[in-house]
């Protein structure tokens, strides 16, 4: 066992090496953000956060969601280029030697050579050269970060605004605890320009509890933090790593897997965590029996350690709920929650309605004025049931009608729930845990059998792709059209045996519904001019639902149009754009886009949840989501080659037939254009087009996909062909690619209308 766990070690080193090199050698096309430190600080406070990734040096303004929060740039920093450093490194050694030179012959050296080589090497601490650090994250903005007073705690996204677009967002927290944070692994050697390069080694720190310290783990870090707590204190620890940074493209497990330790003050270990339950991130309880010093340890479980091993530990005698029962409610229902945890209020608290849809929410609870950490709770339009005891074999089952919802709890360890119901033959069921979705720690196993005992259908994991943060999917889902009539029983267990109080799920049993969820990516959207912002609509099915799935803009400005509006029948994806009037916005645009489809007759309509994909360790990909899509304009406006509309920017195609566009194109370049179609709507196409100063494009609707009525926008697209020049003459290169020309053609929106009928002769 050890053999192989060292083979896997150092196959992992020596992998993450390989990447490591490949993606040294890639090329950024898009700003991101790869970390940011602190992640987050206290309500009513000012601080720095600084910001790492790729083309961040044009950054101009910062966007923070959830209100409450504001931000200033307040410097720039950014690598040089591998000749630069390398024409430095030469000029700093030639200095060097001629001071060395000076000094064995005695001969006093021109003070100005000495200056010019204290700046150089200042210059290259604080700039060091690209391949000395990670690429992906080789520049740094610094911020300077306000928190109002009354600024809602929790999660927040955070983004920066620069000239080649929105970054992706990052995990941004506000909360209510002084905060302390150890100086980032860049900020003394590249922010304090013109200092020398300092230590930036672990160290033992001091903190005063209750506190968020902040931090990075460099590789081989141990941080550590020596606090005083009093007898009866009920201490807890929590880590938030792995929530920050969901996932590293080329670490494994692909991501920054912390592990606690607690330590008196002779560092006797008293207690240690490296997860809790199946969340990556520890978090550690203990109950203090002598006044006196601890200390606090965080660090890689395995020693690794870089710049966007980011953490935030929240150390103190703080709420944290561990659980909750039951996971959920009926629509429109208050409930009564059991609340399992530490330094909590009270055993119980009260989920209010207050009309909310059906969901899944956030539950939290409060002490002398702190936040607990949140729970998911969910809320249905089925009917709910409670698991009623003693339910543990076929003999004493629990009757059930569905559909219904249940909800249990695996208690004690090793026990099993048993439901039974009547069903005719033919009946299709659905049966569906829960839990793992809702932060229960159970890991379920679930199976139908019939009243002979024979097995109809079972199932351990099933894998819901909605839920991006999940890397093991262990809720079971079982679906099964049942052959005979009579009495059938499903069974829930725990596969790992395991049970207690906060093994709660939902069980829900019904015939299958036709359903289906939406996610977008990237959930930062970016518009140069006007030319659109392209994204991908993912469809997650369920049930067999296979219809198509028609996409529109909610509550967005006018003139804001999608070019693809329909998820086609059995397609999961779709490669849409969204495009705007010419201009730049003063701010980002948060936009809302719903789908809606015809299910049984009836209209269902699911908002579309924003989404980054992210990649686990080299190979995995999540859709994350987020809490914002946002919109954003970059870059300069149309230059004067810009052609110009002659017909109407709103044109009409005759079902079946052609529409035409004719633009005004100036300049030399109007006899070598092509022209294209961006992500043209279904049904649309380019047909002739003659070219010249006034360009005619024939816009065809086609008959079988495209129907009278239908609205929508057209974006063309405009590419030179290549050219040389042979004996003072233009002649164009036949078998070259076109080039696109800096330049963009108005968004012209369309409708088919009845074509016209024939007229008698």
């Amino acid at each position: 066992m050890l053999n192989r766990l060292l083979f896997f070690l150092v196959f992992a080193l020596c992998f993450s090496r390989g990447v490591a090199v490949l993606f040294a050698q890639q090329q950024f096309t898009a700003p991101r953000i790869g970390y940011v430190c602190p992640a987050g600080g206290q309500q009513g406070t000012s601080f720095t956060v600084i910001a790492s990734g790729v083309l961040l040096d044009s950054a101009s303004g910062v966007v923070v969601s959830g209100g409450g929060v504001s931000a200033t740039i307040e410097d720039r920093m950014k690598p040089m280029s591998q000749a630069s450093s390398i024409l430095l490194l030469d000029k700093i050694k030639a200095l060097q030697e001629k001071k060395r030179a000076a000094r064995t012959s005695g001969v006093k050296i021109n003070e100005k050579d000495i200056s010019t080589l204290e700046e150089m090497q200042k210059m290259f601490a604080s700039f060091p050269p690209l391949l000395r650090g990670n690429p992906s994250l080789s520049e740094y903005v610094v911020m300077k970060v306000t928190i109002a007073p009354d600024a809602v705690p929790g999660d927040r996204e955070i983004r920066l605004r620069t000239a080649t677009g929105l970054t992706n967002p990052r995990v941004f927290q506000v909360g209510q605890l002084p905060e302390w944070t150890k100086p980032t692994a860049k900020t003394e050697r590249r922010f304090e320009r013109g200092g020398e390069s300092k230590s930036v080694a672990s160290t033992e720190n001091t903190v005063t509890i209750p506190v968020v310290v902040n931090g990075q783990i460099l590789q081989g870090g141990v941080d550590r933090f020596r606090f005083t707590a009093k007898k009866g204190t009920k201490l807890v620890i929590v880590a938030n790593a792995r929530h920050l940074i969901p996932y590293l493209p080329d670490a494994v497990p692909g991501w920054f897997q912390a592990m606690l330790t607690l330590y008196d003050s002779s560092r006797n270990e008293m207690h240690y965590a490296d997860h809790f339950f199946f969340h990556p991130d520890p978090v550690l309880y203990y109950d203090i029996q002598h006044d006196g010093e601890f200390i606090a340890e965080i660090r890689d479980s395995i020693y690794r350690g870089r710049e966007d091993f980011v953490y935030r530990i929240i150390i103190g005698e703080i709420p944290f709920i561990t659980g909750i029962f039951p996971l959920g409610t009926a629509v429109q229902a208050d409930a009564k929650v059991e609340v399992k945890g530490w330094n909590l209020p009270s055993e119980t608290a009260v989920w209010r309605a207050d009309g909310k849809p059906a969901g899944v929410y956030q539950f939290s609870v409060s002490k002398n004025g702190l936040i607990s950490n949140t729970v998911p709770f969910a809320v249905s339009t089925v009917p709910e049931k409670a698991e009623k005891e003693a339910n543990s074999s076929e003999k004493t089952a629990q009757a059930i009608r569905f559909p219904v919802i249940i909800n249990g709890r695996i208690d004690p360890p090793g026990e099993q729930d048993v439901f039974k119901f009547e069903a005719a033959a033919g009946t299709q069921v659905v049966a569906e845990v829960f839990a793992r979705r809702l932060n229960s720690p159970m890991d379920s196993f679930l199976k139908i059998t019939d009243s002979r005992g024979k097995l109809v259908a079972s199932n351990d994991d099933s894998e819901d792709k909605g839920v991006g943060l999940n890397t093991h999917h262990a809720d079971s889902r079982v679906q099964a059209t049942l052959m005979d009539g009579g009495t059938y029983f499903i069974t829930l267990t725990d596969t790992q045996h395991q049970g207690g109080s906060e093994f709660a799920y939902r069980l829900s049993i019904g015939a299958p519904q036709q359903d289906f969820e939406l996610r977008a990516t990237p959930s930062s959207l970016n518009i140069k001019g006007i030319t659109p912002a392209q994204f991908s609509v993912f469809a997650l099915r369920k049930n067999g639902f296979t219809g198509p799935i028609k996409l529109a803009l909610k509550n967005a400005p006018p003139k804001f149009y999608l070019s693809k509006e329909t998820i086609p029948a059995n397609e999961d994806k779709v490669d849409t754009n969204i495009s705007i009037p010419l201009g730049l916005l003063d701010e980002p645009v948060a936009i809302e886009i719903e789908g809606s489809a015809d299910i049984g007759g009836q209209s269902v309509v699911r908002r579309i949840v924003p989404a980054e994909d992210m990649m686990q360790a080299f190979l995995y990909r999540h859709l994350v989501p987020s809490q914002q899509l946002l919109l954003d304009t970059m870059g300069r406006l149309p230059t004067p080659y810009n052609p110009k509309l002659i017909s109407f920017s709103r044109i009409s195609i005759p079902h079946g037939k052609s529409g035409e566009v004719r633009l005004a194109i100036p300049g030399y370049i109007s006899n070598r254009l092509v022209f294209e179609l961006v992500s043209p709507p279904l049904g649309i196409s380019l047909g002739k087009i003659k070219n010249g100063p006034e360009a005619e494009i024939e816009i065809l609707s086609d008959k079988l996909k495209t129907k009278v009525g239908q609205e929508g926008v057209i974006q063309l697209a405009m590419k030179r062909k290549p050219f040389t020049f042979s004996k003072q003459k233009e002649v164009s290169l036949p078998n070259a690619a076109p080039t696109p020309v800096d330049g963009t053609i108005p968004t012209i929106s369309f409708e088919i209308t009845e074509p016209e009928e024939p007229k008698e002769p």
